[in-house]
This record gives structure tokens, sequence and C-alpha cells, in this order.
């Protein structure tokens, strides 16, 4: 379980401490929620392989990689992600990337329409793209 912060606005919750740093004082309410990653939900649902996957999760975007990293390894999905660069998000940007990296995916500023460079990562959209093994 984590805790969830509820905006004011409906529109902007996220987790809780400080994950996209938006201050305590914006939020309007609090709540523990159940998590779990997505390849023990794959795994236990016996869904079919995914082949895309789209993330916008306001800051966790590297938490919800480490929880689909098999998925990643043996799947290969394309990945569309919005990237955040407020509070613990902003240094986990590149380790982000790193890790998509290692998997053998090619990751690109999906504005800019370019590599994406480890050390700069942009905030906003990027596209990661299974490459060769």
């Amino acid at each position: 379980q984590v805790e969830f912060s509820v905006h004011a606005n409906t529109l902007m919750g996220r987790l809780a401490g400080g994950v996209n740093g938006q201050s305590a004082t914006d939020m309007a309410a609090a709540a523990f929620v159940p998590t779990r990653s997505l390849d023990s939900y794959l795994e236990e649902t016996g869904l079919p392989p995914v082949s895309f996957l789209k993330i916008d999760v306001e800051g966790a975007e590297y938490r919800v990689l480490q929880g689909a990293r098999r998925t990643l390894e043996q799947r290969r999905p394309a990945l569309l992600i919005e990237v955040h660069h407020l509070g613990e998000a902003e240094t986990q940007a590149g380790s982000l990337v790193a890790m998509l990296r290692e998997l053998h995916y090619e990751v690109y500023d999906l504005h800019a329409r370019r590599p994406v460079d480890v050390a700069h990562v942009p905030g906003g959209h990027l596209i990661a793209l299974p490459g060769s093994l």
C-alpha cells in the first residue's frame, strides 16, 4: 500500500512523499491505496502480452518501469512515457532512460524528434522502442 494524495483539482492526484514536487498544502485529502507491479498483475491475471504501454503517473515513471522490468525484457512493448521533472522525479529521469537503454530500448524525445541524452532527459513525452538485442 502507498499513500495517495488527492489534489484540490481532481486531475492532479499523486503518490505522497513529494514524488512530483507539489506541496502538501495543494492536497485536499489522502488515502492509502493498494498497488502492484505490472509484472505481477499480468502474471496473476493471465492477460495476453502487452505490445504498447502509455505511462502517465505524475512523477512515478521510474517506479512503474521497475515493476514492469520482466515485461520489458520478455515482451518488449513500445512505450509512451510522460516524464515529470519535479522533486524526486527529476533525479530519477536519468535512471529511467539508463534502465531502458540497458534493456536495449531506443529512447526519443517525442516533440524534438531526436534521441534522448541520459544526462539531459527532457520533461514531456518520450517514446521508447525496443531495439536489437
